[in-house]
């Protein structure tokens, strides 16, 4: 870049320098762009990580659809290049609107989503496309045409150096986005300085351009803009920070906001109760928890062994599971979270019940994730409790698989016990819910030698390679025995809850559901997962998968067909075949590598569970 600029005089090295500056502009702002909405739609669409391909997806098609068009206007633009002054601005007042429209998309109709209601994926399609469109269609055109004005002032500067000039400022992006910007602002604040910054490159570029008539006018308009967005837009972007995340939450009073480098979370206030949101989905509910389901299964796990001193809880137990397993004659009780920015919130709340599970003297609160935690310790424990977890994301379902249960058995004491909870029934256990539940159930028997279901609103499931002699008798003895027989937990209700007809139906049926077993790059339990989810948030697009999945497969190779001799008339028997051959290479490598980048972030999330921050990384390596 330097020895191209050494070669031209004094003004077309300033005109030079502005094209220079905005292709690295071109570069960073797409790429923080990208990166913000796709942190803002992972929130909006749960935490889905599977939501990534979507984002990812639009922005590519519509890239490439605003490419074309700016090859095909660079002409145009070369002799007329205000244009692409309008298109830097264009794209940097796009970003906050899309972002904000994203945000208040869940509240149209016809969605009217509350805490705690996923959107179908017919809705996420179309949110995450409608909302990449404007930002990347701008961004796909502003590079051929900058491609074209670099050359046009310096013309030793060839496309492909252009390009490699954008890709230093969307490393460079990448690098500050992931250090600096994604923890410490708002995505509204990252855009609204990406407004600031592009303002003033369009100044700078309006000064270095030879403009004449109308155009020249769009100087001072654009230098009185930068100012004024320079000095108000901290307070603009903190009133549109509000407005957005209230249009996403309007059901509470929003007390805070926040990253993490693990994920989003959002406290919601109303009439002295909040609601912990974390990545969209609600978590907690405090100062009153569902105290019956979490007590169920805090019990039941500590009863289903005889002096479970030693106890760990992996995640999701703040807020009332810690509580009641607390009442046991537990001595140490581990807890890890893998968020340590979670239980600093949570204790700022105030509550009585999270400021006890703190203080007490037994807990330990480990800053880890529960696998890494469990690869790392040589501790051994008589109870392992999993947290309060559904399965519906990668980072959930790597506490389901094989490869965690594994772990599990590794570090529980002889005699000890696993615990984990699952979607339920007393009644009737089919269709979604019990592939769910026979997937984890089977996944759990391959590694212990004794797992037991207990049916419920919630199914607990306990697993050891120790027999399982649990039983609502054996319960009522420890209860009476731990002085713990004067509440909810009374002999009839363990008889009733533990009914030993109920347990062998129930254990039957899952016994016999053919299902695949749940592993890290296998994961099935989350395709479960997801199954039962959609059952009951977007019944319709279940149906059609599933009658999908069931059509012959000489139907899908019949239609086939068709694609196959077009595909050999294009590439083998056209007058522009061998064209046609290196644009299909083309496409075919583009399609590789894109595959292998989302593989590579669904592989560290299934392991680790923490990409929230670190997409950047991964897109700027691709």
């Amino acid at each position: 870049m330097s020895d191209g600029l050494m070669q031209l005089n004094g003004h077309e090295r300033v005109r030079s320098s502005a094209m220079c500056g905005a292709i690295i502009l071109v570069g960073a702002g797409g790429m923080i762009g990208q990166l913000l909405l796709i942190r803002v739609l992972m929130v909006l669409f749960y935490g889905n990580e599977l939501s990534l391909a979507l984002v990812i997806t639009g922005w590519l098609l519509f890239e490439a659809a605003g490419a074309w068009v700016g090859g095909r206007s660079a002409g145009f633009v070369k002799r007329v290049p205000v244009v692409f002054v309008l298109l830097v601005i264009g794209y940097s007042l796009a970003l906050p609107s899309v972002i904000i429209v994203a945000r208040l998309t869940s509240q149209a109709a016809p969605l009217r989503l509350i805490p705690g209601h996923a959107m179908g994926l017919g809705h996420m399609a179309l949110t995450a496309l409608f909302t990449t469109l404007p930002c990347a269609f701008i961004h796909g055109a502003m590079f051929p045409m900058s491609a074209e004005l670099l050359e046009a002032r310096a013309s030793s500067f060839s496309t492909s150096r252009a390009y490699l000039i954008e890709m230093i400022g969307s490393i460079a992006a990448c690098l500050v986005f992931v250090l600096v910007l994604a923890v410490h602002f708002t995505a509204i604040q990252i855009s609204a300085a990406l407004v600031v910054i592009h303002l003033a490159l369009a100044v700078w570029l309006l000064a270095t351009m030879e403009l004449t008539g109308k155009a020249r006018r769009l100087w001072m308009p654009a230098t009185v803009a930068a100012v004024v967005a320079a000095l108000f837009s901290p307070a603009i972007a903190d009133r549109l920070h509000r407005f957005s995340v209230d249009g996403l939450w309007p059901q509470g009073r929003i007390t805070t906001y926040l990253n993490s480098p693990y994920g989003n979370i959002a406290v919601l206030e109303r009439a002295g109760e909040y609601t912990v949101v974390y990545d969209g989905r609600p978590i907690i509910a405090l100062p009153h928890p569902d105290a019956a389901r979490l007590q169920d299964y805090a019990w039941l796990a500590a009863l289903s062994h005889p002096r479970p001193k030693r106890s760990l809880v992996l995640g999701g137990g703040l807020g009332g599971l810690l509580s009641y397993l607390l009442e046991h004659p537990v001595e140490t009780l581990v807890y890890t979270e893998l968020d340590p920015v979670l239980p600093a919130v949570l204790e700022g709340l105030g509550t009585e019940i999270v400021r006890r599970e703190l203080a007490d003297r037994r807990t330990e609160l480990v800053a880890s994730g529960g696998r890494l935690y469990l690869n790392r310790t040589r501790r051994e424990f008589d109870l392992i409790l999993l947290g309060d977890i559904d399965i519906e994301t990668l980072q959930a379902n790597r506490f389901f698989t094989e490869e965690f249960f594994t772990l599990a058995q590794r570090r529980l004491a002889r005699g000890g016990v696993m615990a984990l909870s699952l979607p339920g029934s007393l009644t009737y256990l089919g269709g979604e819910l019990a592939m769910l539940n026979a997937c984890i159930y089977h996944t759990a028997a391959s590694v212990f030698d004794h797992v037991m279901l207990i049916p419920g609103e919630q199914n607990i499931v306990l697993a050891s390679d120790c027999p399982l002699v649990f039983t609502a008798e054996t319960a009522t003895a420890r209860l009476q025995e731990r002085g713990l027989d004067d509440g909810m937990f009374t002999a009839g209700y363990l008889a009733y809850r533990m009914d030993a007809g109920r347990i062998d139906e129930f254990t039957a049926i899952l016994k016999d559901t053919a299902v695949a077993a749940n592993l890290d790059f296998r994961p099935a339990g989350l395709f479960y997962g997801l199954r039962y989810w959609g059952r009951a948030f977007a019944p319709r697009t279940l149906d059609f998968v599933s009658q999908s999945r069931n059509v012959p497969l000489y139907y899908y190779a019949g239609a086939l067909l068709p694609v196959v001799g077009i595909a050999w008339r294009l590439l083998f028997s056209s007058a522009a075949s061998e064209a046609n051959r290196i644009t299909y290479t083309i496409g075919t490598s583009g399609s590789a590598a894109m595959s292998f980048d989302l593989f590579t972030l669904f592989s560290f999330q299934s392991l680790y569970g923490y990409i929230y921050q670190l997409t950047g990384l991964f897109i700027a390596a691709l």
